[in-house]
């Protein structure tokens, strides 16, 4: 799994990502996530269609708005950065930091 860095201004990580159906994406994140955030690690689906689901891992953060900021999700149609999505989720749970 590589983030876009051809036109990105921050540093990204390589991660690696494997491609299985939905119903196992999802029991592998609940089976694994807290292992993972304990490792400082991050797992997460990564991209998905119809048919496949992408897991994907980050051993460089345990920190979900970061997996974002190396995705630099946004809303760029609507004029929403990345972090203002943030932001917004932050709001949305403020336990995660």
């Amino acid at each position: 799994m590589t983030f876009e860095t051809e036109y990105s201004k921050i540093d990204k990580p390589q991660g690696i990502s494997s491609v299985t159906t939905e119903k196992n994406a999802r029991k592998i994140l609940k089976d694994y996530q807290i292992k993972f955030i304990s490792e400082g690690k991050y797992i997460f689906i990564s991209e998905f269609s119809d048919n496949e689901y992408h897991v994907g891992l980050v051993g460089t953060t345990s920190n979900p708005y970061k997996i974002m900021e190396y995705a630099e999700t946004n809303g760029a149609n609507y004029d929403i950065g990345t972090e203002d999505i943030i932001t917004k989720y932050k709001l949305y749970s403020p336990e995660i930091g």
